[in-house]
């Protein structure tokens, strides 16, 4: 079988459709007319994916918060050495 080229929208679409519940794998590669494997593969870059960007996102939040807290920090020292300035 020759698999049609999808956009990664319709990839995604194809992906969530079979994820599902009650969704039924062998209707979706039929209706779409891309393999089991294909599916498979496609899932598990999808999930991999939203596991590398959910774990991104919070040390890239925990990263921020640290350095935030570092400038109250220097700041504080800051006026607290030198007082206010008029």
């Amino acid at each position: 079988m020759n698999e049609p080229h999808f956009s990664v929208e319709k990839k995604m679409e194809i992906v969530i459709l079979s994820l599902a519940p009650n969704a039924n794998d062998d209707g979706i590669c039929g209706r779409f007319g891309i393999h089991k494997s294909t599916l498979r593969e496609w899932k598990t870059r999808f999930l991999d994916g939203a596991r590398a960007a959910l774990g991104k996102q919070s040390r890239d939040t925990t990263e921020i918060k640290k350095k935030l807290e570092d400038s109250r920090k220097a700041l504080k020292d800051l006026i607290t050495k030198d007082g206010p300035k008029e």
